[in-house]
Order: C-alpha cells, then structure tokens, then sequence
C-alpha cells in the first residue's frame, strides 16, 4: 500500500509477493493502467537492473475473484 508515487522519481511503483514477504521497485515513466491501485495484480515485462525492474510494459493482470 502507498507504493504508487508521480513519476520522474528513483521508481513508480512496487511489486510485492501476495504475503509482502517480498518486494521490488519498478521504474516506469508511462501512464499507469486504468484502474491499477495498490493491492492490483499487475503484469510487468522488462528487465532486472540490480534491485529495480526497469518496465517496458505495465498492464493489470487478469484475475478471478
């Protein structure tokens, strides 16, 4: 929660496990999905730079409820 921040930061937004166990940042300067809030399941492709992922694409993952 409150992971989500402007960009031109050091990233944009964090990803994390379903328990939080685990966490990383992602660096993404395009406009986020419509409807991505904290807690979304999102898809991230791009790459792992040292503990950041730098995103090439962002989308909201396709969930059942």
């Amino acid at each position: 929660a409150g992971s989500i921040v402007p960009p031109g930061g050091t990233y944009r937004f964090a990803i994390a496990t379903e328990d939080g166990s685990t966490e990383m940042e992602v660096v993404w300067e395009g406009a986020l999905p419509e409807g991505m809030d904290s807690g979304s399941f999102v898809v991230v492709k791009g790459s792992l730079e040292a503990e950041q992922m730098i995103a090439a694409d962002v989308s909201l993952a396709d969930t059942e409820e």
